[in-house]
């Protein structure tokens, strides 16, 4: 990541170390009538550069997004308000999920030094596959007029969808959401989660919008007309060799951005494989088994002892927590460097591989002596791993382990009954 000074420089490298200006204490609210002295663009901190402004959120509820939130009230403190988009989800209306959201473990700490922050999270009910994502009018008016900073988080990441909801979901609501940020009156950045995946396709990767080999716009009106069953039997010959529609959809999505969004201030944050919390809001912290953290649980669980993957090949995982921080940062500096409209889109790869690599084969050890040490609660059996890849091996090792859960069903299943007849 490039710096366009020291002082730029000096930011960006203690967000990659996860200490974005460190935790800050509450602040006391400035009077009304107090005068502040005016800071120069290039002079503004990353805390400063918040002070006073709205900022809008898509996805909050997920992952990323709660530390996001977290990260932000916390370490600026001044921040007007943050709009979070939410939709009612299982008999749940938005503000209710925003109260959900604020009894989260990981806004504890934020609670003791600002007892009051969930006033600053405001709940707009909407939909990001709706137009002017559902929005009612006044919260529209709103979010319109005072909005400063977007971070475009929302997005669904099943590696299985649907190509046609894929679509809506990861490109076409992308479209609706540059509509509405050519509306917003004070905008001073746009900053979209995209994947370090979106271009998997290639070998190399830079930090730059690759075009892809269709038309996004054109994609999206074909499949508009066409019925589900067809779009699903066409979906292996679009693909091609990408491996499933998440990473499909998201380079399509960047490539929209390039040519619908290009004058804005815009930013596009490439995250590689998201994984749990490496010091805030808690070391360790994690709401989910998808990714990494389902093969962690399954291997110390004992149910998982064998995969098929090279040994060789770096795994890829960078913290919630540095994403975070480089999201918020990126949103500054996207801020400082917008020259008014000509083309100052900047991409950031937020990678750990070539800084920290990991590679399958030393995880394979780490795994073992991690849970030898801090084994999980009801576990079926010692946890073991080994990566293969040899197919044969795997289907071994697997036709092994599957026989030897056979046996334990039945064993744990035989003494319940046994124990019943006591």
């Amino acid at each position: 990541m490039e710096a366009t000074d020291n002082m730029e420089g000096e930011n960006m490298e203690v967000v990659a170390e996860g200490r974005l200006n460190a935790p800050l204490p509450s602040r006391p609210p400035q009077s009304s009538n107090a005068t502040s002295p005016v800071v120069p663009p290039s002079r503004q901190t990353i805390d400063h550069f918040y002070r006073k402004r709205f900022v809008f959120v898509t996805g909050a509820s997920g992952f990323i997004g709660k530390v996001l939130l977290e990260k932000l009230l916390r370490c600026c403190p001044e921040i007007a308000g943050i709009f979070i988009l939410m939709r009612p989800k299982k008999g749940r209306t938005p503000f209710q999920r925003v109260e959900d959201l604020c009894a989260s473990p990981i806004f504890k700490g934020l609670r003791e030094v600002q007892p009051a922050f969930n006033e600053k999270l405001i709940a707009m009910q909407g939909d990001v596959n709706e137009e002017d994502f559902g929005l009612h009018s006044d919260n529209l008016r709103r979010l319109l007029e005072e909005t400063s900073v977007v971070f475009h988080v929302a997005a669904t990441i099943r590696f299985d969808e649907p190509l046609k909801y894929a679509i809506e979901m990861n490109v076409i609501s992308v479209q609706r959401l540059v509509g509405l940020c050519r509306r917003m009156t004070r905008l001073k950045a746009l900053v979209h989660v995209s994947t370090a995946y979106a271009n998997c396709d290639r070998n190399h990767i830079e930090e730059m919008v690759y075009q892809p080999s269709l038309e996004p716009q054109k994609l999206i009106d074909i499949i508009g007309l066409l019925p589900d069953k067809a779009v699903e039997a066409m979906t292996p010959h679009l693909l091609k060799t990408f491996p499933n529609t998440y990473c499909f959809t998201k380079g399509l999505a960047e490539y929209c951005l390039l040519k619908e969004a290009g004058d804005l201030p815009l930013a596009i944050v490439r995250p590689s494989i998201v994984g749990a919390a490496w010091k805030e809001p808690i070391p360790g912290w994690i709401d989910n088994s998808q990714g990494p953290s389902l093969l962690f649980i399954a291997n110390g669980k004992g149910l998982l002892r064998s995969m098929t993957g090279h040994r060789e090949r770096v795994m890829d995982v960078i913290p919630v927590d540095f994403t975070a921080n480089l999201l918020i940062a990126v949103g500054w500096r996207t801020a400082r460097i917008y020259d008014g409209g000509k083309g100052s889109l900047t991409v950031y790869n937020g990678t750990s591989g070539g800084v920290n690599p990991l590679k399958w084969g030393e995880l394979e050890s780490n795994m073992v002596h991690s849970f030898a040490k801090n084994p999980l609660d009801l576990a079926f059996r010692r946890p073991k791993m080994i990566f293969t890849e040899h197919p044969y091996v795997f289907s071994r090792a697997l036709g092994c382990s599957i026989n030897k859960l056979k046996i334990c069903i039945s064993i744990l299943h035989e003494t319940d009954y046994l124990w019943q007849l006591f």
